[in-house]
């Protein structure tokens, strides 16, 4: 075979690797792009799924104590900057599944739970906002209002979580 054949050939081969025209490799190229897709979405909800519960667990030891609590009433307590970062974690939860994209067809049940998940969180987070924002002596009752929402949340974060993983979600409650 002559140099300028095997360069033909060598432009042939990456032609049919890169486009798959005409080769027979666009079903497979495809494909692989859909199982590249679906691992950087389950890559992106298990990252979420972290960062949520991080948040969640944050919180909760940074609001564990009546001492704590007690300091609620202070407008520049470390304790309010302490918590700033996780709040904002827990009402950006809805756009940080939204910008993962559509679930994979496999899938439609975890972004489903993924967002009931959110709107829990992010109601909680509201509660535990409203009550930074009010009066000290009501902190204790107002941050417990906000626990409802944020168990149901941490609930329909962990079926997310364990659906990833299993494939399975049962379909009633996904959003």
């Amino acid at each position: 075979m002559s140099a300028g054949q095997s360069r033909m050939l060598a432009l042939a081969v990456a032609a049919c690797l890169l486009g798959g025209a005409g080769c027979g490799g666009g079903k497979k190229a495809s494909g692989a792009v859909a199982l590249r897709a679906a691992a950087r979405w389950r890559s992106g909800l298990q990252a979420w799924s972290h960062e949520m519960r991080h948040a969640l667990d944050e919180i909760s030891l940074l609001l564990s104590t009546q001492e704590a609590i007690e300091t609620l009433g202070e407008p520049h307590s470390a304790l309010r900057s302490a918590l700033h970062p996780f709040e904002l974690a827990l009402a950006g939860c809805s756009g940080a599944v939204e910008r993962l994209g559509p679930a994979p067809a496999a899938l439609p049940a975890v972004r489903g739970y993924a967002l009931a998940a959110c709107a829990e969180l992010e109601r909680g987070e509201a509660l535990v906002a409203a009550a930074l924002a009010g009066p000290s002596n009501r902190a204790e009752a107002a941050l417990g209002r906000a626990t409802v929402p944020l168990s149901a949340g941490q609930d329909d974060l962990a079926v997310a979580t364990r659906a990833l993983v299993t494939g399975y979600a049962p379909e009633s409650g996904a959003g």
